[in-house]
C-alpha cells in the first residue's frame, strides 16, 4: 500500500478512497466506450470504400 493510502485509512478517508477508485474506473470505462465507438465508425468507413471500390464501373 502507498503512503497515501496508509494516511487516507489513519485519517478515516476509506470513502475518499473508494470516491477516487469509482471516478477512475468510471473515465476509464468512458475512455474505453469512446475508442470502441470510434474503432467502429472507422471500420464501416473502410468496409464502405471498401464496397464502393469493389462494385464501382470500372472494375466490370
Amino acid at each position: 500500500m502507498t503512503l497515501f493510502t496508509l494516511y487516507s485509512i489513519k485519517r478515516g478517508g476509506i470513502m475518499k478512497i473508494a470516491l477516487v477508485a469509482m471516478a477512475g474506473v468510471t473515465i476509464g470505462a468512458l475512455i474505453a466506450i469512446s475508442a470502441f465507438q470510434l474503432l467502429r465508425v472507422i471500420f464501416q468507413e473502410m468496409c464502405k470504400m471498401a464496397s464502393e471500390a469493389w462494385y464501382s464501373p470500372e472494375q466490370h
